[in-house]
C-alpha cells in the first residue's frame, strides 16, 4: 500500500492546481469569445445577466454539410435584419445551458441511404 507522507500537503497542492486548471480554462474560453459573447459571459458573472430579444442561437446537425451551410445563410439573413446570432453544431453545445437561451432554432438535415435491391 502507499500513503502520503505528508497528506495536507498533498491536498493543498491539488487545491491549487485545480485554482489553476480553472482559472486557465476561464482564461481562454474568454479568449476564444468575440465582443459581443464576452459582454454576455461578463454580465453572467456580474449578476447582470438578462435574457437579450435579439438573440438567437442557431444550432444545426448535419452528417453531409448541408445544415451547417444551411445555418450559415440563416444566420446571414438573420443578422443582415439586425438580429445577434450565434452559429453552433448540435454536438458543441452543451445541453444544460439551452434554458439560458430565449430563442432557438434547430436545423437538421437527414441523410437517407437508399439501397437498391
Amino acid at each position: 500500500m502507499f500513503f502520503r507522507q505528508h497528506k495536507e500537503r498533498a491536498d493543498a497542492l491539488q487545491g491549487s492546481l485545480e485554482t489553476w486548471i480553472n482559472t486557465r480554462h476561464d482564461k481562454l474560453l474568454r479568449q476564444s469569445m468575440d465582443d459581443l459573447e464576452l459582454l454576455d459571459f461578463l454580465k453572467e458573472q456580474l449578476g447582470e445577466a438578462n435574457l437579450s430579444d435579439d438573440k438567437i442561437l442557431l444550432l444545426y446537425g448535419s452528417e453531409t454539410g448541408n445544415a451547417a451551410e444551411f445555418g450559415q445563410i440563416v444566420s446571414t439573413d438573420l443578422q443582415k435584419r439586425g438580429l445577434r446570432v450565434k452559429v453552433m453544431a448540435c454536438d458543441d453545445y452543451d445541453a444544460n445551458n439551452l434554458g439560458k437561451e430565449k430563442t432557438v432554432i434547430f436545423l437538421v438535415a437527414r441523410c437517407a441511404r437508399l439501397v437498391l435491391k
